[in-house]
């Protein structure tokens, strides 16, 4: 949350009274610089609230009051006051009071998320024409079968050297097997982060990987390239390997498809090549998942994780015993 709170401290006297943040699930409720700032965990497992009086004849906040988040619980259980997340049992709960009022669903707000849910479920189910053979499961390392099968499918929609993306937290689902459907690879790729292209000498792609090799839990995957890492004077040395198998030099300009989450330094991949000013891209507006669905959909027939799992001859991290000895951290 400290990129809401320098946000906060940077604006000018009296041009916002309240922010709403997010995407850090925690719980908030601060005055930072005047400013109201709230943020209730995720999930709607709580929602925030901050109440003002305001002068309807001049608009100004007469007075505000902050509350910490408020618990977001559908039903208690009887018996032990709980909150029931999960159980709808009549017998066994009730329903939620707020502030002495009994929380029931509005009927034109549940008619419409009732419709929503409807539409949605309608574009889940469409079939993409591909039957999974067995399954691919996360295992939170950049290698993994699903990890390869999102870098790679991504890779040969566009036109790009070599695909880098977070698929380590980044994919969100293990795909089982079966028919894929459209809702299956919303799953695995729920976020609308658009594909971008952008251009990298050499020497910034190794800045990437050097800083990449040395974290602990490595979050890069990719695809169209090898990466050997050793360790000279106590520092990492990359070596890396186009699938054409021409290495990569420093000057060489290399087309790098990635996202605009990661362009805009998500995750910090990115950082260690981040020019002053930011990077500079256009995107076309698909996204991820876009790009996955397209591929699976020309390829057709059955897919097995087998043709994506890791072996000796085909890792694309590749560490010596140099590197494990001196330059791991």
């Amino acid at each position: 949350m400290s990129e809401i709170m320098r946000l906060a401290q940077a604006l000018p006297d009296g041009m916002v009274d309240l922010i709403v943040a997010g995407h850090e699930h925690e719980g908030i409720a601060h005055v930072v610089n005047g400013v109201a700032v709230v943020s209730a965990f995720s999930n709607t497992r709580a929602f925030d609230r901050v109440d003002f009086t305001i002068d309807v004849a001049s608009g100004a906040v007469l007075e505000r009051k902050i509350f910490p988040p408020q618990l977001n619980c559908p039903a208690y259980n009887r018996e032990t006051g709980d909150c029931e997340w999960l159980e709808r049992d009549p017998a066994i709960v009730e329903p939620p009071v707020y502030e002495g009022t009994v929380v029931t669903p509005m009927a034109e707000v549940q008619a419409s998320i009732d419709a929503a849910v409807a539409h949605t479920e309608a574009i889940k189910s469409e079939p993409l024409g591909v039957y999974l053979e067995d399954p691919f499961i996360r295992d939170d390392t950049p290698e993994s079968a699903i990890a390869r099968l999102f870098t790679d499918a991504i890779l040969e929609e566009v036109d790009a050297d070599i695909s880098i993306h977070n698929t380590s937290g980044g994919i969100r689902a293990d795909l089982q097997p079966g028919p894929l459907t459209y809702g299956d690879i919303y799953q695995i790729s729920p976020f609308d982060n658009q594909v971008v292209i952008l251009d990298l000498s050499g020497a910034d792609l190794r800045r990437i990987m050097a800083a990449q090799a040395t974290k602990t839990g490595r979050r890069a995957g990719f695809s169209g390239m090898q990466v050997y890492v050793g360790c000279i004077a106590g520092e990492p040395s990359i070596k890396m390997v186009l699938d054409d198998g021409q290495e990569i030099q420093d000057d060489d300009r290399i087309k790098v498809s990635s996202n605009d989450f990661l362009a805009t330094l998500g995750d910090g991949i990115l950082t260690p090549a981040m020019p002053e000013g930011g990077f500079q891209f256009e995107t076309d507006g698909r996204m991820n998942r876009d790009l996955i669905i397209s591929w699976l959909k020309k390829r057709g027939g059955s897919l097995s994780q087998r043709e994506y799992e890791v072996t000796e001859t085909n890792r694309r991290w590749n560490f010596d015993d140099s590197f494990v000895a001196e330059c791991a951290i």
